[in-house]
């Protein structure tokens, strides 16, 4: 005879004093790039990939999650599985979360751009070295280089054809 989810749930939760976290020490997906840990997975009968541990806890402890809501951890512990660390919200509400708790990379592309300090080939991004085009930075050496290139191309086509012409 199966198990209850209750019972197969707490079965895989170790609390933790310090914190107050409850740590989920059964399977766990694969650790993303900012936590050692992933989030707690666990087998419910209909689902095919299993469901997440702390959504499981939500639903025992509130009832089911509303369409279109998230799980959110409070405590930022992707294997906790506290429901007093939990919270329902939106994916906005997930991503301003994490903007704000400083868990991303993440920055405006114009703040992104303005920070860099060398163009991908290496050249130092100086006032006498940028070359500005459709309101874009952009390394005069390379820009340079691309436009002999592109000269280049055009004259043997020119070339090509006008040898095309008289043949």
């Amino acid at each position: 005879m199966a198990r209850a989810l209750t019972e197969r749930f707490w079965e895989n939760v170790s609390p933790e004093p310090n914190t107050g976290c409850f740590l989920w020490a059964g399977g766990c997906d694969r650790p993303t790039f900012k936590t050692s840990v992933g989030y707690g997975r666990l087998d419910v009968l209909g689902k095919k990939r299993g469901a997440k541990a702390h959504r499981v806890a939500w639903e025992l402890a509130y009832g089911a999650v509303p369409p279109g809501m998230f799980v959110l951890h409070r405590c930022d512990v992707t294997c906790c599985v506290n429901p007093d660390h939990l919270f329902l919200g939106t994916h906005a509400d997930n991503m301003a979360d994490m903007v704000q708790k400083g868990r991303t990379n993440w920055r405006p592309a114009a703040t992104w751009h303005r920070t860099k300090s060398h163009c991908p080939h290496g050249h130092a991004y100086s006032p006498d070295n940028i070359v500005w085009s459709a309101g874009r930075r952009n390394c005069r050496v390379c820009h340079n280089a691309r436009s002999r290139i592109a000269k280049a191309r055009i004259r043997m086509q020119r070339k090509k054809i006008s040898q095309e012409g008289a043949a």
